[in-house]
């Protein structure tokens, strides 16, 4: 199996002896150098971390800036530094999770210092994913798998039945099995992934399928010998996927719109003014939900949708004072969903702030005309949307 390289962002200066020249045979390298970039790129393609070696220090005008970014998108730092008491690092120290390397190191040191750095930022991320996550009393699906779109079009395939999170590595996924196990796991057929299932006890009776290009004999044979319980086709058909996984979980039960929206009403409850302004968040992404809700609980009563369908459901029932709406979800996409909301006269007046990550003229024209009061591009940071609503209101 080949070996992965992960995404990582160099800010130095050009140099013979550089960051990028001495790493970039293990690790994807970005380069952000002054006389190419001015700003980090961080919206663009987030990296797994970032190293700044400090002797760039001469052409970055707003530190303050640039630390700010480094919070909001929580990106990882690895600080190259002459010493110890540089007096940058009062404010580097600072960034989510990080590291201080100290000249002089060879290549190898290097090496070795990035790849358990590697390691850390793995585990940190893996750590929030599985402390944050919300079970709704339904099984969970892991997805293991390079490719970005085959995740993600199974994710949105399976979403409405079970809990699923996705991961782009055999790496990944062992490292999150530490701390929630799968209820089945969904993994491409190329990791191999079965070899290291088998050597923990905790784990070798987990039940999985592989993700394989084609259904000849011999790849039959492989799945079977591997002890998975079957082979799931690419390009994913939906009925084959959902049929292979009740063949191990059985057939799902229906969550209720009650049990999916937070805070829960009960039938026939009455529901009197909140003290606190009342905003609906709705956006199919769960881990954005959560993001959104610990944001903003602390001044404002909370409530999450996570389809088109809900918020109108729950609009049926009770008036929000503001609405955030994620422009791009399946089935009723935003667009849909608050041209609906406009057509009823007992909700038009809600004003409405649009999330999406299309920064496309032709997007934010179409969310704007239809009444909207804002947009925003994802992602997005806690001071800006506080802003927001304070601007939205009073």
């Amino acid at each position: 199996m080949a070996e992965k390289k992960y995404r990582v962002l160099v800010l130095e200066n050009e140099k013979e002896d550089s960051i990028q020249a001495m790493s970039e045979e293990k690790f994807l390298i970005s380069a952000v150098r002054p006389d190419k970039a001015k700003t980090i790129p961080f919206i663009e393609e987030k990296p797994l971390f970032m190293v700044w070696d400090t002797d760039t220090q001469d052409f970055i005008t707003d530190i303050g800036n640039l630390m700010e970014e480094i919070h909001i998108y929580e990106v990882p730092l690895l600080i190259i530094t002459d010493s110890q008491k540089n007096p940058m690092l009062t404010d580097l120290v600072g960034a989510p999770l990080t590291q201080i390397l100290i000249r002089p190191f060879t290549k190898e040191e290097l090496i070795e210092k990035m790849q358990v750095f590697l390691r850390q930022v793995i585990k940190w991320q893996l750590e929030r994913i599985a402390g944050a996550f919300d079970y709704r009393g339904r099984k969970l699906v892991l997805i293991v798998d390079e490719e970005q779109m085959t995740g993600t079009v199974v994710r949105l395939y399976l979403k409405e039945w079970y809990d699923v999170i996705q991961v782009r590595s055999s790496h990944a996924a062992l490292e999150f099995m530490e701390y929630l196990v799968p209820d089945v796991l969904l993994v491409d057929m190329e990791m191999e992934l079965h070899r290291e299932l088998r050597k923990k006890d905790s784990l070798k009776n987990i039940p999985f399928f592989y993700f394989t290009s084609d259904r000849d004999r011999i790849t039959v044979l492989r799945v079977t010998s591997a002890g998975a319980k079957g082979c799931i086709v690419k390009p994913i058909q939906k009925e084959e996927l959902l049929i292979k996984i009740k063949e191990v979980l059985g057939t799902p039960e229906t969550t209720s719109l009650e049990e999916d929206l937070m805070p829960m009403v009960s039938e026939g409850e009455k529901v009197e003014k909140p003290e606190k302004p009342h905003v609906l968040v709705v956006d199919d992404f769960s881990m954005a939900l959560k993001t959104m809700k610990v944001q903003l609980e602390g001044e404002y009563q909370v409530t999450l949708a996570v389809s088109g369908k809900q918020a109108l459901a729950f609009l049926e029932k009770h008036r929000p004072d503001l609405i955030f709406m994620d422009v791009e979800m399946p089935e009723m996409d935003g667009i849909e969903t608050v041209q609906k909301i406009k057509e009823n006269p007992l909700w038009k007046e809600i004003p409405i702030i649009f999330l999406t990550g299309n920064k496309e003229k032709d997007t934010i024209y179409s969310c704007m005309s239809l009444g909207a009061v804002d947009y925003m591009i994802k992602p997005v940071s806690v001071p800006k949307i506080l802003e927001k609503i304070r601007k939205v209101l009073g």
